[in-house]
């Protein structure tokens, strides 16, 4: 009977001891993260974020970074999370050892927020993470055509609101931003739709306090329309309103004898999955055409139904959305197609001539600005007025209206 309380006893302990052992605390990790390059594993932190953007296509890397924040989260412990600001160290994070331990790190630029997420499973001592680090969303930033003017805000309240124009980048001649878009660093390329040559450009930014520019293309003096960035392949496309150009970040290797038969009076172009998606008059109506730019480029399909003023196309969430110039009462000015056909799947809102307008409806839907966010945000105008609305989905749930004496494309 003593003999088998032993053995209880000793069987209690042994599975205690084992269940210790299992555990995911079971001692402490030296988190060294490694964002994809070859380095030391006692390499700074900061320099491998500094050498991921040191690449010849990127020419240097952004001194823009002025917070990096760490959040490391399991679910046998609180979230860590730790942020710093110039003059960036040695980071060196202590984490529980275990499986299934997410780490993000969020690098903040002026404009722009660029992250990378990996899922590790960390042993003792001391260990190496890859993370490979991409654009993850932006600050509100649209074009303000016919002020010449360039806008920033934080948030729909107009919180961090910022302008600049040709005097603040030494830009000689009119600044004229007409679309804008990132690179998978944060840097923002704006379509300067000019009057003569020298204005019609591309002009590229760190971000929005950057007090000189990069110039990158030219469109002949008529005029850069809208831009679109290739983030996977490092490319940018620009259009003005008949023709389709390709060049890389840098402004060299530029493609201009893309075919365009049959496309003219583009308003914007989209860019996703290999497909450029370009609003324009095709076909003797407004339509959302799709063309593959590979080689001298071809149209491989187009929208059966045309649109009353299109003006815009992005993709997002896996369809492709656009926003069509009309304000009748019985028209969804905010219309959503397949990628793969590009047949309608529906209509959302209404136009309307009000004064202030209520959830869904629209004066005129013009441009999508802040495309890498989850919200929608659109410049709306007419005669009625110029403003920027946001909302959540296409019920329009959480929708916004920012108005501060705009001007924006067609009426001042």
């Amino acid at each position: 009977m003593r003999l088998t309380k032993h053995i209880t006893v000793i069987a209690f302990i042994i599975s205690i001891l084992i269940s210790l052992h299992c555990s995911s605390n079971h001692g402490t990790t030296m988190l060294v993260i490694n964002l994809g390059l070859p380095q030391a594993q006692r390499a700074l932190l900061y320099e491998k974020i500094m050498q991921l953007f040191n690449t010849p296509l990127y020419a240097s890397p952004p001194s823009n970074i002025s917070t990096i924040t760490i959040n490391i989260t399991a679910a046998d412990f609180s979230p860590i999370s730790k942020t710093y600001t110039p003059p960036f160290g040695i980071f060196k994070i202590e984490v529980p050892s275990g499986i299934q331990r997410t780490i993000e790190v969020l690098a903040y630029t002026p404009s722009a927020t660029i992250r990378g997420i990996t899922i590790a499973d960390l042993e003792p001592g001391e260990q190496n993470v890859e993370i490979d680090m991409h654009i993850y969303n932006t600050r509100i930033i649209f074009p303000d055509y016919y002020n010449y003017r360039l806008v920033q805000m934080d948030d729909m309240d107009g919180g961090g609101f910022a302008a600049i124009n040709n005097s603040s980048i030494g830009f000689a001649g009119y600044f004229s931003p007409y679309d804008v878009d990132f690179d998978d660093i944060g840097r923002m390329y704006i379509a300067n739709y000019g009057f003569s040559t020298g204005e019609d450009v591309v002009i590229r930014l760190d971000d929005i306090t950057d007090t000189s520019y990069t110039s990158i293309g030219n469109g002949g003096m008529n005029g850069i329309k809208s831009v679109a960035v290739d983030r996977k392949n490092n490319l940018l496309y620009y259009a003005t309103g008949s023709q389709l150009y390709r060049c890389d970040l840098n402004g060299l290797n530029v493609k201009n004898d893309y075919i365009m038969t049959g496309i003219s009076n583009i308003q914007s172009i989209a860019y996703a999955d290999g497909m450029v998606y370009i609003a324009c008059l095709y076909a003797s109506g407004g339509r959302i055409v799709k063309y593959n730019p590979a080689d001298n480029g071809q149209v491989v399909g187009y929208t059966s139904t045309t649109f009353y003023d299109v003006w815009d196309a992005i993709v997002k969430n896996g369809q492709c959305i656009v926003a069509d110039n009309y304000a009748s009462t019985s028209y969804a000015p905010i219309i959503a197609i397949n990628t793969s056909d590009l047949s309608y799947v529906n209509g959302y809102g209404r136009g309307t001539t009000g004064g202030s307008p209520l959830a869904g409806e629209f004066w005129g839907p013009h441009r999508f600005v802040a495309i890498l966010n989850d919200k929608f945000y659109v410049i709306d105008e007419s005669s009625s007025g110029d403003n920027l609305v946001s909302f959540s989905d296409l019920d329009f749930n959480n929708w916004k209206r920012y108005s501060n004496s705009f001007v924006f494309f067609s009426y001042c």
